[in-house]
């Protein structure tokens, strides 16, 4: 049932045997073999060489998997996301059939496909209804065009298009075929003209609701394609485009002042309208087109699909905010002025790009909610994690020690921390090995579980086995599963890490812990760059990958030659004027009594003093931070640290 009749089904069948995949779906046909056809690119993923039409049948399928397949109801309903009522009804019309009734057809032979990114209809039938719409126009008065003002559109846009109330086999008098068979045709009284080329080429009719409630509120010209409404804007220089779902959504923002309007009439021209940006790309590329689907599911699909396809083609889109009202039409009818301030502030901020106000309009609120929807990760040490505010967020650590002091092993302890939670961690290890990495894990398993039969990631290594490491790799399953240990090499750059976080979080949707071990190996995008501009642009590019996917990532540090007999400071990152600036936080691990090794003179006394630091068992450790931005500046947290079994035990609650 369609309209609350029945449907025709004899009808429905021709319509989808007229109406052919290979001429509705845009983009490049490529022969693929006998009555088969690929299109470049997939409407659906924008992939290559996978969508498939077959004509004979007139079916389509993707071998990727990114659609389901089948008819033109199904492609409809599947990409264009249309009701199943509505891709019916879409289909009949197309075909220039009455969704209700059954009705003998006059054939008008057109290609009505041929090029979807046109409004123009290749035909023997010349359509020109510029001169009878004009002829009407002019015979209506104010009282006749009270629908209209009473939708609140203005005079002035009455009048740019000849906006019509009269009965459509009048208008159509010379193009009576070109009307759908509807026996209450008479009441689409309210006509849309759709120009195109200074020149009517088609029409579309509003039913009068208070003289009947038959079939669609709507009608489309029987035999020619839905267009666009004032597509020739795109060759136009107009700078601000507002895109609507429908006609007098369009023609209400235009009542409102100067702006311009192109409306699709339907949320599966979507296709059609953006391959005709793309054929006008020229015209189109330094425009911004403001998008206002409806308030629903449909009108924030056609959003985002047109915000995704226009950026892709480098457009810059906005999107108008509709408060709570369902269209643009009903929000002018009930709160012009509202409307009025939504329309100044984007126009504010697209003529003001860069300033705070298009900030503050624009992006500020999808920021906050981008950090506050983050979930602080547990280091799996209380006394940083209070120190941190509650533990990991997104952001740039650098994290430095002088060799030898277990920044590795304090990092990749607390990965297995995070990894424990169910969080992701993704760890690039530019010098040691995966093998490496995991018996360190598993040694410090084996001494959490039993200190007297731990063992050394060395005698794992070499193949001694035990209950206690068995029972210490079952216990390391399952957050092992959470760990992704990437083998780095000497032409890891900035490039690679961000590609692989990126593939990784559009696969898996979640914020993992990026770890990069270690800051000085990962190799320069510009091999001309001297050792600091290295540092300094891999900083930076590191700074906007955690910015740019929300992530906290964590990148150790080498220290120079210096730090080994003095406190830890911001000189002693080599090549660290980009850190200081450019890090969100900077940690640095060294001996608890540094300070009492850098205070004697006596430089073999000194030497003496530190080697005695490192054969403590335990090694007596501190964490100290040198700069967070948005938290104490300073503290430091102490911890035993066991490198025979790669163990850090905190021993203080962290002081500021």
């Amino acid at each position: 049932m369609i309209g609350g009749k029945q449907m025709n089904t004899d009808n429905l069948a021709k319509a989808k045997r007229e109406i052919t995949l290979i001429d509705y779906i845009p983009g490049k046909k490529i022969k693929a073999g006998t009555n088969i056809f690929r299109v470049n690119p997939c409407p659906v993923c924008g992939g290559k060489d996978h969508f498939t039409i077959y004509p004979d049948k007139n079916t389509y399928s993707s071998f990727n998997g990114c659609c389901k397949g089948g008819t033109i109801i199904d492609y409809l309903i599947e990409i264009e996301k249309l009701e199943k009522n509505q891709a019916i009804q879409r289909v009949l019309e197309m075909a220039g059939y009455d969704s209700n009734f059954k009705n003998e057809r006059k054939v008008i032979h057109m290609k009505t496909m041929e090029k979807p990114i046109s409004n123009t209809v290749e035909s023997n039938i010349d359509i020109d209804l510029t001169q009878s719409l004009y002829n009407h126009y002019i015979k209506n008065n104010d009282e006749d065009r009270r629908y209209f003002f009473n939708r609140g559109l203005s005079s002035e846009v009455i009048e740019k298009y000849n906006l019509v109330v009269a009965d459509p086999r009048e208008v159509l008098q010379d193009n009576i075929g070109l009307l759908p068979k509807l026996p209450n045709i008479n009441f689409y009284e309210y006509i849309l003209p759709i120009w195109e080329n200074d020149k009517v080429v088609s029409l579309i009719g509003r039913r009068n609701d208070s003289k009947s409630i038959d079939n669609s509120k709507t009608f489309n010209l029987k035999g020619v394609p839905q267009k666009i409404f004032n597509l020739d804007l795109l060759k136009s220089t107009k700078q601000i485009i507002f895109i609507t779902e429908a006609i007098f959504d369009t023609l209400s923002i235009e009542s409102l002042g100067n702006y311009n309007s192109i409306s699709l009439n339907s949320v599966v021209m979507a296709n059609r309208f953006l391959e005709a940006v793309k054929a006008n790309l020229k015209t189109c590329i330094d425009k911004t087109f403001v998008l206002c689907g409806d308030n629903d599911k449909a009108g924030e699909d056609l959003n985002r699909k047109l915000k995704e396809g226009l950026n892709k083609l480098q457009i810059d889109t906005k999107i108008l905010s509709l408060n709570n009202f369902k269209d643009v039409n009903e929000f002018l009818l009930s709160d012009k002025e509202s409307l009025k301030d939504n329309i100044s502030i984007i126009i504010e901020s697209i003529t003001n790009k860069e300033s705070g106000f298009d900030y503050l309009a624009n992006f500020f609120e999808d920021d906050i909610k981008k950090l506050s929807s983050y979930q602080l990760k547990s280091t799996g040490f209380r006394n940083l994690d209070t120190c941190l505010n509650g533990g990991l967020y997104a952001g740039l650590y650098v994290v430095g020690g002088v060799s030898s002091l277990g920044k590795t092993t304090f990092i990749h302890q607390m990965a297995d921390n995070v990894a424990k939670q169910g969080n992701k961690v993704i760890f690039f290890s530019l010098e040691q090995s995966k093998m490496e990495l995991i018996s360190k894990s598993l040694s410090r398993e084996t001494f959490k579980t039993d200190h007297k039969e731990a063992l050394t990631a060395k005698k794992i290594m070499y193949g001694t086995i035990t209950n206690t490491l068995r029972e210490s790799i079952t216990n390391y399953l399952e957050p092992s599963k959470n760990i992704k240990i990437l083998e780095g090499n000497f032409d890891t750059t900035v490039k690679t890490i961000r590609k692989y976080i990126e593939n990784h979080i559009s696969m898996n949707e979640d914020n993992p812990l990026v770890i990069v071990d270690y800051l000085q190996i990962i190799q320069s995008i510009d091999f001309k760059m001297s050792d600091k501009q290295k540092i300094d642009t891999t900083v930076t590019e590191l700074k906007r990958i955690s910015r740019d996917y929300n992530i906290p990532l964590i990148v150790i540090s080498s220290l120079n030659r210096d730090s080994y007999l003095n406190p830890i400071s911001f000189e002693s990152f080599k090549e660290s004027g980009g850190i200081e600036y450019t890090a969100d936080i900077v940690l640095g691990l060294q001996y608890r009594n540094i300070s009492i090794i850098a205070d004697e003179k006596n430089k073999t006394k000194q030497r003496s003093l530190l080697k005695e630091e490192a054969l403590k068992e335990p090694r007596e450790i501190e964490l100290v931070c040198l700069k967070q931005r948005n938290g104490t500046q300073i503290f430091n947290c102490t911890y035993d640290f066991n490198p025979q079994f790669n163990f850090f035990n905190e021993t203080s609650k962290g002081v500021f």
